[in-house]
């Protein structure tokens, strides 16, 4: 009877310690994502957000910041470093490091070489074939965000670059002289190849350099261009063909590799949960507004335009003859010795994702083709240990 007693008596107490005793906390993820409130990759973080505390039963939280936190120059630092678990990383910020995404993103208007397929789904294609290519055919891209600490977990492309004018550009001879914008390696050698002068400065500093006469075009998305850069009070002419490509190097959700480590594998998987909405969530939005921000431009009384057959002639044989140029500079000025063989295994991933998002009508497609292509084949108790 003694023993009953006692033992009852221990239930109490541990059953009292229990109520008393604080909840256990969920982890949360700080995320930062280096744009400023209210932009639209802020307000995709905050859905994928909800993504992982859901699939994660609440037990993995995230927690996004604006570039209060950190801004995309102090990211990839931020992230190694731990003052963010989470980070959104625009790898053209940091060459040395990150040499093979950049390659990668550097080779983009490959895709007008594969006809009017990927039209109006560039940035979701390209980047279907750059996370399938990263996560499973480049051993070396993984080992540049281990030796930052990090975990690669996908990225958000933009959608199609096109030239931004304050006058008419559909021929060769217009680009004679131009003087042009552009605010990659691809587009200024395009830009120089076709007779243009390009011109260094910052997309926020395009819509003051066009009032002030100082660029007549720049090259962008036209939701960055016209919409986030203000360039709709400046620019008179959009040129739709040319030159094409997106920027892809952007891992969107590069995560600590320490803080990835430490989780369980229901964790990571929820992790991936949201990492793949995200991953399909900042293109596929992008060329919805995409679509909207040209109605608004036609409204104001801005002309679309295509270019002329010679000046897309132009276009494709400069893309042909510019990987070769490509993958001498890697080689050459970042000692990546397989570039040339990078280029060549990654243009029929290209060709496969053109044909894989052709259908894709809602993000909710998008999210299932890359779950079944690529985030279905993660093994998360090997991935990133």
């Amino acid at each position: 009877m003694v023993q009953v007693l006692r033992s009852s008596s221990w239930v109490a107490w541990a059953a009292l310690a229990m109520l008393l005793s604080p909840p256990v906390q969920a982890e949360q993820l700080r995320f930062a994502t280096g744009y400023p409130p209210g932009a639209a990759p802020v307000k995709h973080a905050e859905s994928m957000a909800d993504i992982v505390a859901k699939a994660s039963g609440g037990e993995l939280t995230v927690r996004v910041f604006t570039n209060a936190l950190l801004s995309f120059a102090e990211m990839s630092a931020g992230v190694r470093d731990g003052i963010t678990d989470v980070g959104y990383v625009v790898t053209p910020y940091f060459p040395s490091e990150y040499p093979r995404t950049n390659l990668l993103n550097d080779v983009s208007m490959q895709l007008a070489l594969l006809g009017d397929a990927p039209k109006g789904r560039e940035g979701v294609a390209y980047g279907g074939a750059l996370m399938e290519y990263v996560f499973f055919n480049c051993p070396e891209c993984q080992k540049e965000y281990f030796n930052q600490d990090q975990v690669f977990t996908g990225v958000s492309p933009t959608a199609s670059y096109q030239l931004l004018c304050n006058r008419p550009v559909v021929s060769a001879a217009d680009m004679n002289g131009l003087r042009l914008r552009a605010g990659a390696g691809q587009w200024s050698r395009w830009a120089q190849a076709m007779g243009a002068t390009p011109i260094q400065i910052s997309g926020q500093e395009s819509l003051e350099g066009m009032k002030q006469g100082l660029i007549d075009c720049t090259v962008l998305s036209v939701v960055s261009g016209l919409s986030d850069f203000r360039l709709i009070d400046a620019a008179t002419h959009i040129t739709s063909t040319v030159p094409g490509g997106v920027f892809a190097a952007t891992p969107a959700t590069n995560i600590n590799a320490s803080v990835w480590r430490a989780m369980s594998e229901e964790k990571r998987r929820a992790f991936l949960a949201g990492a793949v909405y995200m991953a399909a969530a900042v293109p596929f939005f992008e060329h919805q507004r995409e679509r909207e921000v040209l109605g608004e431009a036609k409204a104001q009384g801005i002309v679309i335009l295509e270019a002329d057959a010679d000046l897309q002639d132009l276009t494709r044989t400069f893309i042909e003859q510019d990987a070769t140029t490509v993958a001498q500079h890697y080689a050459t000025q970042f000692g990546v010795q397989d570039a040339e063989a990078m280029i060549a295994g990654f243009q029929p991933v290209l060709a496969r994702w053109v044909e894989l998002v052709k259908d894709v009508g809602t993000v909710e497609d998008l999210v299932t083709i890359y779950e079944r292509e690529i985030y279905s084949k993660i093994d998360v108790s090997t991935y990133g240990m």
